[in-house]
């Protein structure tokens, strides 16, 4: 069989890879010719769920094409980022990111390397959690919760969406300061949590905004309250690791939070009736001003918990801008932020070169969080 010439074969290869180049450019260019899926690692019906979804509709009008919204609840919230790692980078697929996307590879392997596998698209706010109860609940503050949890060590329950999440490692750093035992049980989303907490399932549920409505009609309280204040807790949280697997909890949880990219949890001040919240917050905020803070409490303690949205690696940079500008425009329209103050939001906007530092700032904390791991007093029972 007769060889062909190096140079002839140089030129032919360079050849093809200027076609492909130019083959990638026109289909990114034409982007996006079909709908977008992407992917929310909670169950349907919570305040994520609602938030992505407003902006998914806005953003795919501007796209001109759909954006589906796809759960994938369970895991921590890491399935939307596993399933990232398996799709093609041509801006199809994108999935939220929260915050145990950065902590989880520093406790066990993942299937995904957050500084490598991702391309950022845009950051977009952060989850307004807080500690609620229902109305007929014994307790109106955390000083109550915490001297009834010591007459009855792990008979208090509360619900999470998992293992490792924020909500998870912030209630057992309040255990753990707090020196008291708690009854922790994951659910896959904010929606199980709520029904299990009405339903008289759990004692204590860690929600965000889809808790106001309750709270407003009376139905739930919020645990830390002032004057005429019903609330007991909203607040952003940090993270831990997971008792179940015997792992301790990082003995400081704020000097690593980052206040300026959290979203302020709290509601209307007034009478609140079911569920009760603290907030988790560096400072009180506008709608909630007599709710007091972890750090008014007597725990030293900010937490936040952020979200953006991420494709593949090595998404073309055209497809990345694409992206960012449809869900920039859509995270500024003013129906977008009404809806974040109604569930006590922020927007706490990063265009995708911050969000992608932002991503590296936040590995690196969970890693000097969890080397931070010391023992704990006691040892937070699971179900």
């Amino acid at each position: 069989m007769p060889s062909i010439p190096r140079r002839r074969l140089v030129r032919c290869l360079a050849a093809s890879a200027m076609l492909a180049a130019a083959a990638a450019w026109g289909r990114a260019s034409d982007f996006p010719a079909r709908p977008v899926t992407l992917l929310v690692p909670f169950s349907a019906g919570g305040a994520t769920d609602g938030i992505v979804r407003h902006l998914a509709d806005l953003a795919g009008r501007a796209l001109g094409q759909p954006v589906i919204v796809d759960n994938k609840p369970g895991a921590g919230g890491v399935l939307g980022a596993n399933q990232l790692v398996h799709s093609a980078p041509d801006g199809y697929t994108l999935s939220i990111l929260p915050e145990t996307v950065f902590r989880l590879p520093h406790l066990q392997k993942m299937q995904f390397d957050p500084l490598r596998d991702f391309s950022y698209v845009i950051h977009l706010s952060g989850y307004a959690l807080c500690i609620a109860t229902r109305r007929d609940a014994p307790w109106t503050d955390w000083a109550a919760v915490v001297a009834d949890a010591k007459a009855r060590p792990g008979q208090i329950s509360y619900g999470t969406t998992g293992m490792n999440s924020t909500m998870h490692l912030t209630v057992e750093k309040m255990a753990q300061l707090s020196g008291i035992e708690l009854n922790h049980v994951p659910y896959k989303g904010e929606s199980e949590i709520i029904a299990a907490l009405m339903g008289g399932h759990i004692d204590l549920g860690i929600t965000a905004g889809s808790i106001v409505p309750l709270v407003d009609d009376g139905k739930a309280r919020v645990l830390v309250s002032r004057h005429r204040s019903d609330v007991v807790g909203c607040a952003q949280p940090s993270e831990r690791s997971a008792r179940r697997i015997a792992q301790p909890i990082p003995s400081v949880l704020a000097s690593d939070a980052t206040p300026r990219y959290a979203s302020m949890a709290s509601a209307d001040r007034q009478m609140i009736g079911d569920a009760t919240p603290v907030l988790w917050t560096a400072r009180r905020v506008p709608r909630w001003p007599d709710v007091p803070t972890l750090r008014d409490i007597g725990l030293d303690m900010v937490a936040t918990s952020p979200f953006g949205i991420a494709g593949p690696r090595n998404l073309p940079p055209a497809v990345v801008k694409t992206l960012h500008d449809a869900f920039r425009k859509a995270l500024d329209a003013p129906v977008t932020q009404a809806l974040l103050e109604r569930l006590n939001q922020e927007s706490a906007y990063l265009d995708s070169a911050a969000y992608a530092a932002f991503a590296r700032e936040r590995f690196e904390a969970a890693r000097r969080q969890v080397a931070r791991m010391s023992p704990s007093p006691g040892q937070t029972r699971h179900q």
